[in-house]
């Protein structure tokens, strides 16, 4: 099942069915879903803003992967569970796609009590963890049923995810970009270190964005948007001096180009860190 936030006045759902009511099907129908998703367009235009992918497969498929490329250049999010194929160790890695692509917001699955849970996938692209343990829940016909694995977590992130959009894009009077939502995704979430003493992130709407919470919130939060808008641009600056790489460019406008590159790589981390903010991957 592939679940779609959308957002006008008020939150609302596009639900694209990719699977068969035993969670199995093709990765065509998956790929079909998410183009579909992309070039939706409501009655009052509406359009997609959030893409809930609680499914995966171990093998990565590179059109699954364009699909999700294309998505995020049309400034939509992807969420995906990290997958059910853990071993309860949070040094080894196990992989399930599209949640382990670098374009995906990926989420891992924790206990009630922040433990990391024992079934949940681990790898260098799980980007925070949410709820995926004994979750009340939506079943077939009309029923409901206590749910776990990373499918449950999924979801809660996705949520969030159109909240912060809500309240965010109302507040600063603009639409957001990818990056910016989940720069602001990551402020509300703890670091919190596991037993085997792994920091993760977990998702936590109610605590305050890195900027104080006062009587001059308005004020504080537009400065925010100002050094989000900063590191976006020296990022793309930063891309755009790469593509000037040619191979042939002579040795020593190349060496010039690459130090530019790696200044602006310097300038967009010392923005994130300034904020508080961890790197995406």
């Amino acid at each position: 099942m592939v679940i779609i936030v959308t957002k006008i006045a008020q939150l609302q759902l596009l639900i694209l069915k990719a699977l068969n009511q035993y969670g199995s099907g093709s990765i065509n129908s998956v790929v079909e879903a998410i183009h579909y998703a992309i070039d939706w367009k409501g009655p009052m235009n509406e359009k997609v803003r959030v893409i809930s992918l609680s499914l995966g497969t171990k093998t990565p498929d590179p059109n699954l992967h364009a699909a999700i490329k294309r998505a995020v250049a049309h400034n939509i999010l992807v969420v995906a569970a990290s997958g059910n194929d853990g071993d309860g160790d949070t040094k080894t890695n196990e992989y399930r796609y599209p949640g382990a692509f670098e374009e995906v917001i990926e989420v891992g699955s924790i206990n009630k009590d922040n433990n990391i849970s024992i079934f949940s996938n681990t790898n260098e692209f799980v980007d925070l963890y949410a709820p995926g343990e004994k979750i009340y829940s939506s079943y077939l016909n009309n029923s409901y049923a206590t749910l776990t694995g990373t499918s449950m977590a999924t979801p809660h992130v996705s949520g969030a995810i159109a909240l912060l959009i809500e309240e965010y894009e109302k507040l600063l009077k603009k639409e957001l970009n990818e990056m910016e939502i989940f720069q602001l995704l990551m402020e509300h979430t703890t670091p919190i270190n596991t037993m085997e003493n792994t920091k993760i992130n977990v998702l936590n709407l109610k605590k305050n964005p890195i900027v104080s919470v006062n009587e001059n919130e308005n004020t504080k939060k537009i400065n925010q948007e100002m050094l989000l808008k900063c590191f976006c641009e020296a990022r793309k600056t930063q891309a755009f001096f790469t593509k000037c790489l040619d191979e042939n460019s002579t040795e020593e406008e190349k060496e010039f180009i690459a130090e530019l590159v790696k200044e602006y790589a310097k300038t967009s981390k010392k923005i994130l860190e300034f904020c508080g903010i961890d790197l995406r991957k």
